[in-house]
């Protein structure tokens, strides 16, 4: 791009012009929030929890159909699971029981035996696991289920750690005003090289319909953030999964708030962050300069 100023003054305009397409939502509560301002906390948290089986484990492998898909063998049988089926209740209870999170339905897995999986897709609990996923409960909790959830559901992960639970996959977000200088622009310098991420890093972008989509970082790594415009608000997130999740969860669990943990983590994104666009985008979600 020869010219990035025009580029950038026709964005500023098509910026507007979206924003007056998105207000009409049921949404439209956080424009005009305070930068800073609005929802924060976790979005998304699947946690393993080990549980010692009551009985011997057995052994299973997958087999062909005459269809091309495949189905398990057991090579033994006698495992008591007993203790699984306790836990996956013990959770159920920690959530606000089968009452508060409405219809669910059961099913198997190619893994787990038995799935809970709500109705609304906001969260499932698997046991039963088969081969070398035994001797575990699997709990899912989504964006839907956390905002019902006092705190967003950080009482309920703190009580799940205590059970011995290892985080497989955290989302920690924070929400504020979409900035008159937003995503697009910011995507319009680093495509062209005005702005650079720290070495290694890398970047993505997709724009369609309801908004724009920035990635900072792989979504193949353990760690990466997505920044979104949707429905009136402006969204980060920091998406962990492995040892980067455990990181991030024990980070939100301590004396950092999502919105101070959300705002460490687009720090590390260097000096993206001190152009103009940069800027508001950082400031819009954690309500600090950059």
């Amino acid at each position: 791009m020869d010219d990035i100023s025009g580029a950038l003054e026709t964005c500023a305009s098509t910026q507007a012009e979206r924003e007056i397409e998105i207000l009409p939502t049921d949404t439209n509560r956080w424009v005009g929030i305070p930068a800073g301002a609005g929802v924060d906390g976790l979005d998304w948290l699947t946690v393993n929890i080990p549980v010692a089986l009551a009985g011997p484990a057995m052994a299973a492998h997958a087999v062909g159909t005459p269809k091309g898909g495949r189905r398990w063998v057991v090579d033994s049988a006698g495992t008591d699971t007993t203790t699984e089926s306790a836990m996956a209740e013990a959770v159920i209870g920690l959530l606000g029981g089968y009452p508060f999170l409405g219809p669910s339905r059961k099913h198997g897995t190619v893994w787990y035996g038995t799935g809970i999986f709500g109705d609304d897709g906001s969260w499932s609990v698997q046991r039963d696991g088969k081969g070398s996923c035994q001797g575990g409960v699997i709990v899912t909790m989504k964006g839907k289920l956390l905002e019902r959830l006092s705190d967003r559901g950080l009482s309920v992960a703190r009580e799940v750690v205590k059970l011995g639970g290892h985080p497989r996959r955290v989302d920690v977000m924070a929400e504020g005003p979409i900035p008159t200088s937003g995503l697009h622009e910011l995507y319009e310098l680093l495509e062209a090289e005005r702005v650079h991420l720290p070495s290694g890093l890398t970047w993505s972008y997709q724009r369609n319909k309801v908004g724009h989509t920035l990635y900072l970082g792989s979504q193949s790594s353990e760690e990466y953030v997505c920044i979104y415009d949707r429905r009136g608000v402006l969204r980060a997130e920091v998406r962990g999964r492995g040892k980067a999740g455990e990181a991030l969860l024990a980070s939100l669990l301590g004396t950092e708030g999502a919105r101070t943990v959300v705002g460490n983590h687009l720090a590390r994104y260097g000096c993206i962050w001190s152009c103009e666009a940069g800027a508001a985008v950082y400031g819009a979600v954690t309500g600090r300069r950059s």
